[in-house]
């Protein structure tokens, strides 16, 4: 990783921005004490606030020690080190409701990565336990290292509505079209907190006349993907163990007419709310500590630092709206002429191509609708049950576009309210 220059200022971090880029070892600011997730207190969170800023780093190590190494055999926490086992023989006993929770949280984390469920049951947890006065318990319970790691992917969570609610300055256009009546926009902005110049952060809004369930098949089959995205090289491939909500792509593009070509090596993470009636993505580069990551191939490019945010929003049956955050760490220093460039590419060959096709996903006979109808892996049935919830519905009914129709989605990227008081209308036996 790159480093930035003596200018930068523990302040400056943006959010969602991975720890591991920092100052120069002489340029280092007094370093603090760290605080771990047993210090925090599980309570909601203003908007806007930082309180539970996790380190983005540390997340990404423990998700690999869950993942890495069991891409293609079952998802396993690794075993509990001895010390650990040790101090919990001291503790007291935990009821069997915490231990049976618990158990849940472990299957739903580790097998599935299905984060917001095992969040919601942590919070109904706290909230029962904290009801019945037994606080000694909620506390032995949060520092569990289960409980802690689920915050920290949980926290990457909250990084996508931070990151694609929050605006700043210095933003450019790089492409604006009109699609199916919906207007499509690109902008982006060379992050003024990287000294180097190298770090472009970009923001798109679209509007899909068709179902959230039929615009992610299109995205959602990567092998696909090249009879709408002519920049690449050759079809995207999943690397390793995927489920509906976790995968390694890696993928080739050309831009420019072979001038800049670029190798991509992504972790996908998702975060489905089917009573929200959304699904949030979380696109990062693939550390090179990974198992599955290789040397980028000669002749190609592959970012630094890549950080992509989705949040996808069914409207009703008819209608999808997206919005994406994203940030590139370049391997070279950015210039407004050279994003334009590339941008107004992408947004021409990429964005344009997507909406247009995810029109010809909903027609019968075409090459997506087979994998559709199979769904290996249960994620078309869980997009279903976004479209038919009722903010979805609500959605559907609006006219509103782009950023200002996340004026009422910002609630559920906040710790705790994900389970309201009335927690029974968010949560069941399907899920979040």
């Amino acid at each position: 990783m790159g480093q930035r220059c003596s200018c930068w200022r523990p302040e400056d971090r943006v959010p969602g921005e991975p720890a591991d880029l920092h100052p120069a070892e002489d340029d280092k600011p007094p370093q603090q004490e760290s605080v771990g997730i047993a210090d925090l207190q599980f309570t909601p969170v203003k908007k806007g606030s930082n309180n539970l800023s996790i380190d983005v780093d540390k997340a990404e190590k423990v998700h690999r020690e869950d993942m890495g190494n069991a891409r293609n055999v079952d998802i396993h926490i690794p075993q509990e080190p001895q010390s650990t086992k040790s101090a919990r023989s001291v503790r007291s006993v935990r009821s069997e409701t915490s231990e049976a929770v618990l158990e849940k949280v472990k299957a739903l984390v580790t097998d599935d990565f299905r984060i917001l469920e095992a969040e919601a049951l942590v919070t109904q947890l706290q909230a029962d336990l904290t009801r019945q006065g037994d606080e000694d318990e909620w506390e032995d319970v949060k520092s569990d290292p289960l409980v802690q790691r689920l915050m920290r992917y949980w926290e990457m969570y909250a990084d996508i509505g931070r990151g694609v609610t929050d605006r700043g300055d210095s933003w450019f256009p790089l492409w604006q079209g009109k699609i199916g009546g919906f207007d499509q926009t690109l902008e982006a902005q060379i992050d003024p907190n990287d000294c180097d110049q190298k770090t472009v952060r970009y923001r798109a809004a679209l509007t899909f006349p068709a179902p959230l369930s039929q615009v992610l098949a299109v995205g959602n089959e990567i092998e696909l993907q090249p009879h709408w995205q002519p920049l690449l090289l050759r079809p995207p491939e999943a690397l390793g163990k995927r489920t509906a909500e976790y995968f390694v792509s890696h993928g080739q593009m050309s831009f420019l007419g072979g001038l800049y070509k670029v190798d991509t090596l992504n972790e996908i993470k998702r975060f489905i709310h089917t009573k929200g009636g959304f699904l949030a993505e979380y696109i990062s580069t693939l550390p090179d500590t990974d198992p599955l990551h290789f040397k980028t191939p000669a002749g190609f490019r592959r970012p630094d630092t890549t950080q992509i945010m989705n949040l996808w929003l069914a409207c009703g049956p008819k209608r999808t709206m997206m919005v994406q955050a994203g940030l590139l760490k370049l391997p070279l220093t950015a210039t407004k002429w050279l994003i334009s460039s590339i941008g107004s590419v992408a947004g021409k060959n990429i964005l344009d191509g997507l909406v247009r096709n995810c029109l010809k996903a909903a027609e019968p006979g075409s090459i997506w609708e087979k994998p559709y109808l199979d769904d290996v892996h249960g994620f078309y049935a869980k997009l279903k049950k976004c479209e038919q919830a009722e903010l979805s519905q609500n959605r559907g009914k609006s006219s509103q576009e782009g950023a200002e129709a996340l004026s009422n989605i910002e609630n559920f990227f906040q710790r705790g309210t994900l389970l309201p008081p009335h927690s029974d209308q968010l949560i069941d036996e399907d899920g979040i």
